[in-house]
């Protein structure tokens, strides 16, 4: 079955904050391209460049990554939704046939998702997608 992965920007795909020199790091783009590379996957983008960024535009930051990049999350213009990524995620799913699939999330943000959910991945957001958020997204594409 193959694997959704939800993503932000900020602070899972380079470091957050940044100088503009750092911004979409091609370490972090690479981990994240090395783990999904043996797995049938594809990346929907969370982050809120999605609302000032056509999807185009976004992939072509994305180096090796951008292969993987098939849509980006709906906007639920709500201030005072909890959890309101992840309300996007379920849209997002209920809106396409990626319903009822096997998805993962990773974003720097505890709040914007539940914290009982085991298939989020919390990076830090002063490095990025690291080496332990790799091992965890790989175990958790494995099983």
């Amino acid at each position: 079955m193959r694997a959704f992965i939800y993503c932000d920007i900020d602070g899972v795909l380079h470091p957050w904050p940044c100088s503009l020199g750092r911004m979409f790091d091609p370490v972090c783009i690479t981990r994240l391209e090395n783990v999904l590379r043996p797995h049938d996957a594809g990346v929907v983008i969370t982050s809120t460049w999605r609302l000032e960024w056509s999807l185009d535009r976004i992939r072509a930051q994305l180096g090796v990554l951008q292969s993987y990049v098939i849509d980006v999350t709906p906007d639920i213009d709500d201030p005072f939704l909890r959890y309101g990524r992840y309300q996007e995620v379920l849209l997002h799913q209920e809106r396409t046939v990626m319903k009822r699939s096997r998805w993962i999330a990773i974003d720097d943000e505890a709040g914007r998702y539940p914290g009982h959910l085991d298939n989020v991945i919390l990076t830090n957001p002063a490095t990025g997608f690291s080496e332990t958020d790799a091992a965890r997204l790989s175990f958790l594409l494995g099983s």
